[in-house]
């Protein structure tokens, strides 16, 4: 498997992972419970790292856009591109090496926030797999 396929796959099943959690929150399906609680757990780790502000943002334009939406959506959007900046120094330290050569050596705080959401993620992928819906134990047939 090529690096950019393994790369689409892993970022696919994280958005699927989201995806699913939150659909059946808001729509009472299966794991409605374990949605919710994803939710509750997300705003926490949002409110720890100071981005609670993201999550009322516009990011989906509306058949009627509101005064002053374009400017929440670019403050919100500059917020975001502030704190991965942010994130992606912290994770990374350059140092030199013998003969003054440079190389990026990951560091490995337990602190971050993609430790964090790493760590949710893996959280609600182990319980979805430990509730399988019955429509998906049936191999997709339905009952």
């Amino acid at each position: 498997m090529q690096k950019g396929n393994l790369t689409e796959t892993l970022y696919g099943g994280i958005i699927n992972l989201i995806a699913t959690l939150l659909v059946h929150s808001e729509y009472n399906g299966f794991w409605r419970e374990a949605g919710k609680q994803f939710e509750l757990e997300m705003e926490s780790l949002l409110e720890r790292h100071i981005l609670t502000g993201l999550m009322a943002a516009p990011w989906v334009r509306g058949m009627v856009a509101g005064t002053g939406d374009d400017d929440n959506f670019f403050a919100a959007l500059q917020e975001l591109v502030a704190y991965a900046y942010g994130e992606s120094t912290r994770v990374k330290q350059r140092r030199a090496l013998w003969f003054e050569t440079w190389r990026d050596i990951p560091a490995r705080s337990p602190n971050g926030i993609l430790t964090e959401m790493q760590s949710l993620l893996s959280k609600y992928r182990k319980i979805l797999h430990q509730t399988q819906c019955p429509f998906v134990a049936q191999g997709g047939q339905p009952a």
